[in-house]
């Protein structure tokens, strides 16, 4: 397969690359550069929907609010970065 770049420095991805990988119009990709190959891969965000029961159902049977999950992975942040620290200040 050899797409043609055209004159704005465009390529078209072919249908069945589009579908093999579930690419949409306004989806995102990633170009990586490695030395002489270009790697073209789908750029895909996780939205809450996308991870919603993911998990399973929570171990206390209570769902979280977003204001709660939000907290929650902000103190996981903290403490990630404090632990960080601490292994940083005995070395």
């Amino acid at each position: 397969m050899y797409p043609t770049i055209n004159e704005k420095g465009q390529i078209t991805i072919p249908v069945d690359m589009r579908r093999a990988f579930n690419l949409k119009p306004g989806d995102r990709v990633r170009l990586q550069r490695d030395k002489d190959r270009i790697t073209l891969r789908p750029y895909k965000t996780l939205e809450l929907d996308d991870i919603v029961g993911m998990l399973g159902k929570p171990p206390n049977g209570r769902s979280l609010s977003l204001e709660e999950m939000d907290d929650a992975m902000k103190d996981a942040v903290a403490e990630h970065v404090m632990s960080s620290l601490k292994r940083d200040d005995k070395a």
